[in-house]
């Protein structure tokens, strides 16, 4: 099993066409612990209020501040992705972050199997 370091990058989306939420910049960390993949998301822009952090991942839910951002879009986007993670066993969170918003995926570890197949720690070959 070949082991997984955390690692960091950061985007500038002065550079994107759509600086959407951030003011500066994204950080992306991919990490893993007790037998899951950490893919974490954080932004420098104004975050989500605690009270909003369940709410956003409603279908057709646009908070005011994301509609004032950019007008366009349905509000589906967060509802589909944590409908996949959960699909896959997994969660999607907005979770504490010291400025901005955090949105937090953990899916359990893949694992490859004797047989050479990727899979599950619960499945046999």
């Amino acid at each position: 099993m070949t082991r997984c370091r955390p690692s960091t990058w950061t985007w500038a989306p002065w550079r994107a066409r759509w600086p959407r939420h951030a003011r500066t910049h994204v950080e992306l960390t991919v990490a893993h612990a007790g037998g899951q993949a950490v893919l974490s998301v954080t932004d420098d822009g104004t975050g989500i209020a605690p009270q909003d952090r369940e709410r956003v991942f409603e279908r057709f839910t646009r908070l005011p501040e994301a509609r004032r951002r950019d007008p366009s879009g349905s509000g589906l986007g967060l509802a589909i992705s944590r409908e996949i993670a959960e699909a896959h066993r997994g969660t999607l969170r907005v979770e504490d972050s010291p400025a901005g918003a955090r949105f937090v995926l953990r899916l359990p570890r893949a694992v490859a199997a004797p047989c050479g197949n990727v899979r599950r720690r619960s499945e046999a070959c």
